[in-house]
């Protein structure tokens, strides 16, 4: 389980709610003849607490239970000796804190603070509850009978019903506050924007107010209930069961129940049994919506993520289609269709488009004195020779150690004045087998309505003549005027 960094003010605001929530309780919910709530929230609280901030937490959520029974326990009207009631005082809060710890560790099987609830979830959820409360709420009931109210003023029936009332009072209220807080604390720590959507909730409390003036329009809940499920999915159910168990148990309470259920406590019991058994469907609807909304993102994602592993595959595959293995140039197929379209721009435009065909001197040589590694290194060097200098222009390996480089609009002085500085910086070059490396280079520009094939061979012809004379040097073609 995650527990929750959180600040000693943070802490704070759940011991401050705890403590309000109890004694607003008591004061307004009573059983009849005893400090007992029909609404008690806190045991909610103290689950999260619990939950929160694990095991350390017990001390704080036992002051806080203290600070709300106690004063109404040593207060109690009953006659009890006063020891009697500080004794009752000190084991009360032990007791809702066990409830709390008992909800939690019963609880196993539950999501992080950043996971989400599926249907397990929350029928592990619901059996944690039901443990809890009614593991424990006897003990309450038998505090009281032997402390406060005294057991020959208990009948057995009267503490049966008790028990009974009770267990669905405390189980009520973490069924109500739980899933609440924990959407709350969800969405506060990932995206707060979405708890917005609770503002349109209090239009819950339309329907339940006229329900009190005439029954049949309580039925109007449940459009309205499921409409806000079905668009806010887990948030709209958590946080509308907690307004309408709320406000129902409130008007239960005071005799404005929406359906006629009698009154006194044995109406609020009906209603806290209506509420868990309705509110449990609903909270099955929103958890498997989110669930499906989560699942859908996630799907979504992975062909997000699928799509763009294939796009780079696909990228890379053509990158590998156009261009060589070893020195990253183009290819000489990408370098042919590259050929053809600029000779035809050519045509079209009438600008100048030249051509370098470069061959490595005494290629051989460094393969078999120096290893074909060496033979490697000297292409990839050459490789970011021409592509360093060549900006503007396209440069393809055009076979074994001969490259050719094409050089749209440059005209034929400026792709000499080229070809010397590739040829200048290779010479300088030096390599880790101490030998020197020096490139031959054939110049020519394409002429009007000349044939590629043509044109190529006059490159090549070039290129020959700068072997013949001697290498390391730049020729260009003798049918072309400087």
């Amino acid at each position: 389980m995650e527990k929750l960094k959180a600040s000693r003010a943070t802490l704070f605001g759940w011991f401050a709610s705890y403590v309000l929530l109890g004694h607003l309780g008591i004061q307004f919910t009573p059983f009849p003849g005893s400090w007992l709530s029909l609404i008690w929230l806190p045991s909610g609280i103290g689950m999260i607490m619990v939950w929160l901030y694990g095991n350390r937490v017990i001390p704080v959520l036992y002051a806080a239970s203290f600070l709300v029974n106690a004063p109404y326990i040593l207060t109690s009207p009953k006659g009890a000796a006063f020891a009697s009631l500080v004794v009752a005082a000190i084991l009360v809060p032990g007791i809702d804190t066990l409830q709390s710890t008992l909800a939690n560790v019963a609880w196993r099987k539950r999501p992080s603070l950043k996971g989400v609830w599926i249907t397990t979830d929350l029928l592990y959820f619901l059996g944690a509850i039901a443990f809890a409360s009614a593991l424990t709420c006897w003990l309450l009931v038998l505090v009281d009978s032997a402390f406060v109210t005294g057991f020959e003023r208990t009948l057995p029936r009267e503490f049966i019903e008790r028990v009974v009332m009770l267990t669905l009072t405390d189980a009520h209220g973490m069924f109500l506050v739980v899933p609440a807080m924990w959407t709350f604390q969800k969405y506060w720590h990932s995206d707060r924007k979405q708890l917005l959507q609770l503002f349109t909730l209090p239009l819950l409390l339309i329907p339940i107010l006229l329900g009190t003036i005439l029954p049949i329009l309580i039925t109007l809940l449940l459009p309205l209930v499921v409409f806000f499920i079905v668009r806010f999915r887990f948030l709209a159910s958590a946080w509308s069961m907690m307004l309408i168990g709320v406000s129902t148990a409130i008007l239960t309470a005071y005799g404005y129940s929406p359906l006629p259920l009698g009154s006194g406590s044995m109406a609020f019991v009906q209603w806290c049994m209506l509420v868990v058994t309705v509110g449990t469907p609903i909270q099955l609807l929103g958890v498997t919506l989110e669930d499906n909304f989560l699942q859908q993102r996630e799907l979504e994602d992975r062909v997000a993520n699928r799509t763009q592993e294939l796009s780079t595959a696909l990228k890379a595959m053509e990158s590998m289609a156009l261009t060589d293995g070893l020195t990253g140039l183009w290819n000489r197929r990408q370098m042919q269709r590259t050929i053809e379209t600029e000779a035809k721009r050519m045509q079209r435009t009438g600008q100048p488009v030249c051509l370098l065909s470069l061959d490595l001197d005494h290629f051989k040589a460094i393969n078999d004195n120096s290893g074909h590694r060496a033979g490697d290194d000297v292409l990839e060097s050459v490789s970011s020779v021409i592509r360093g200098l060549s900006n503007g222009a396209y440069a393809s390996r055009w076979g074994g150690e001969e490259f050719l480089v094409l050089l749209p609009g440059l005209s034929l002085a400026e792709a000499v004045d080229h070809a010397e500085r590739i040829r200048e910086v290779v010479a300088r070059s030096s390599f880790w087998f101490g030998g020197r490396v020096t490139v031959s280079i054939g110049v020519s520009q394409l002429q009007a309505d000349e044939a590629i094939a043509g044109w190529l061979e006059r490159t090549d012809g070039a290129l020959y003549r700068a072997k013949r004379k001697g290498r390391n040097r730049v020729e260009v073609d003798t049918l072309q005027d400087l």
